[in-house]
């Protein structure tokens, strides 16, 4: 009949509930095979499979059985409350042919699991078959399949996944099915959706919250990355294909190379402003009856830029000169009456100081590099 106020027009009933120890904050399921994957907020995955009882009738719900957890620390290892909070599963996927899992958890880290173990039902499985740590700085937001990179048989095929972060990064990774456990899977596509913010504090970090993979139909089976991200948009990202025979490096690492040599470069035309004393002239100066001892102008450090043509423009010299004040804490500002909300004033009347780390100017390029690495367990 008609639905009155009030009334619960979809009512739904409970068939079965599945028991965690801790909050779950991840869900999938393997459809068409009757299987599960849950992943709690302790780091605890447990696989699920359906079955009939045969103390019921055929048609009655079937019961759903936990035959397998997945945990790699031991329930009795201390930690202290920051860091259970980053033991969470946050995301989970099936790999293509479904004998292996990628879980991503809230501190950042990957593992790749087996399916099928060697015991009977019920066991716990302690090892995973691949660890990877120090890729993503944030918590992992998505994990999904990709395609197969290869057309061999199922025993020498090329898995994929992408994962997605907190961080602002996608990360696209390739596993040789024949060769898990003797090496390390490849990372081949870095996208960093934050790289434009890098720099700047006053700007909120754009980070990903949604992932998806798509294979689009046609003779080449090209992949697009779909994202969304926290600032409202939804970015299609065409995957390049995985790394061929011959080509140099991980992507990841040559990503975080590019950053180190851009972040060497900044140091340089840091050290180099500061030795040129006499295109950016410290001295005292006065402003409204005031005394500023050893100061020098904004428009001086400008005109550096430009005219060493480490600047296109004097707004792009501007925006430099505020990256290296964010970036390396090169300056200070110590004139109180300029108006601007900059770090750095294309302007005469606009007094700074070096800092402590440049005022002596000594050539420390090569030891303030610290490279990061991803590790592969």
């Amino acid at each position: 009949g008609t639905p009155t106020v009030g009334q619960n027009v979809a009512e739904v009933k409970a068939a079965q509930e599945l028991k965690h120890d801790a909050v779950v904050e991840s869900v999938i399921a393997l459809q068409g095979k009757n299987v599960l994957l849950t992943g709690d907020r302790m780091g605890v995955v447990r696989l699920w499979k359906s079955g009939g009882n045969v103390f019921l009738p055929k048609s009655s719900a079937r019961v759903w059985s936990c035959v397998r957890t997945f945990s790699w620390k031991s329930k009795s290892a201390l930690a202290t409350p920051d860091e259970a909070k980053k033991f969470a599963i946050t995301s989970l996927s099936f790999l293509q042919g479904n004998e292996m899992f990628v879980s991503g958890s809230k501190s950042g880290n990957l593992r790749v699991w087996k399916v099928e173990g060697k015991k009977t039902d019920g066991e716990t499985i302690k090892k995973e078959v691949i660890c990877i740590t120090g890729a993503h700085t944030g918590a992992i937001m998505a994990v999904r399949q990709g395609p197969r990179l290869s057309k061999d048989d199922d025993d020498n095929a090329t898995l994929s996944f992408s994962s997605a972060s907190e961080d602002g990064k996608v990360l696209s990774f390739a596993i040789p099915v024949a060769k898990i456990g003797k090496c390390n899977p490849s990372c081949f596509n870095v996208v960093n959706h934050d790289i434009a913010n890098r720099y700047f504090v006053d700007t909120q970090s754009i980070g990903i919250s949604a992932l998806d993979c798509l294979v689009m139909p046609g003779k080449v089976k090209d992949v697009v990355v779909t994202t969304s991200t926290n600032n409202g948009s939804i970015n299609l990202l065409r995957r390049v294909g995985a790394p061929k025979e011959g080509t140099q490096g991980d992507a990841l690492i040559r990503y975080r190379q590019a950053m180190e040599e851009e972040s060497l470069t900044l140091y340089a035309i840091a050290e180099q402003i500061c030795k040129d004393a006499e295109a950016v002239e410290s001295r005292n100066r006065k402003l409204n009856m005031k005394t500023y001892k050893n100061v020098f102008t904004g428009q001086d450090v400008v005109s550096y830029l430009v005219d060493n043509e480490y600047a296109a423009s004097r707004e792009d010299a501007v925006d430099l000169g505020c990256v290296m004040v964010t970036h390396l804490s090169l300056f200070e500002r110590v004139s109180k009456t300029c108006q601007g909300t900059k770090r750095l004033e294309d302007d005469a009347k606009s007094f700074y100081k070096w800092s402590s780390e440049f005022s002596g100017t000594p050539s420390k390029t090569q030891n303030w590099a610290k490279s990061t690495s991803m590790s592969i367990e």
